[in-house]
């Protein structure tokens, strides 16, 4: 009877022991927040360089993706002033861009980026709108935008690839 007693103790104080040794360390987590932090200090000006003139084509001629361009173009310069209290108009907008999305790419990856790319621009209008002041975290939103939009840019180029390869048999 004794000796069950202490296996049954002894299991019990080593999985104690080990479960102690399994808390997570905050410090750790901290350090690792603080090494991403050291990345949002600046304005991310992401870029594609390799579009195909199918792309920059279809995209030149459509009328809503340039007013999306010129809105990214002022937000790369740090302009923000169309992001202050113009909520109904971002979702106007975004409502008339996927209307008028060109039917060659009509597709759902591209109607799923205007969707994250709407949502980053809410997102950073509700951050003026709030008038929040903490520049970290403006530039972590406007980084979110730009990388939404490259995004969107990259899923168009990749589908317009696709539809012009040629497969022989």
């Amino acid at each position: 009877m004794i000796p069950k007693f202490y296996l049954t103790t002894v299991v019990i104080v080593i999985t104690f022991l080990f479960s102690c040794d399994n808390q997570p360390n905050k410090n750790n987590n901290t350090k690792i927040y603080e090494r991403l932090d050291l990345y949002s200090d600046s304005i991310i000006q992401v870029r594609i360089d390799n579009i195909s003139l199918n792309t920059i084509n279809i995209l030149k001629n459509w009328i809503e993706y340039q007013e999306l361009k010129e809105v990214i173009s002022s937000l790369e310069n740090n302009e923000v002033s169309f992001f202050k209290d113009n909520k109904e108009y971002i979702r106007t907008y975004f409502d008339g861009l996927e209307k008028s999305i060109p039917k060659s790419i009509r597709k759902p990856g591209i109607i799923s980026r205007i969707s994250v790319l709407e949502t980053k621009f809410m997102i950073l209008e509700s951050h003026f709108t709030s008038n929040i002041i903490d520049e970290k975290l403006k530039k972590n939103k406007i980084n979110d935008v730009l990388a939404a939009n490259s995004n969107f840019v990259y899923q168009i180029n990749k589908l317009i690839e696709k539809s012009n390869q040629n497969i022989e048999n």
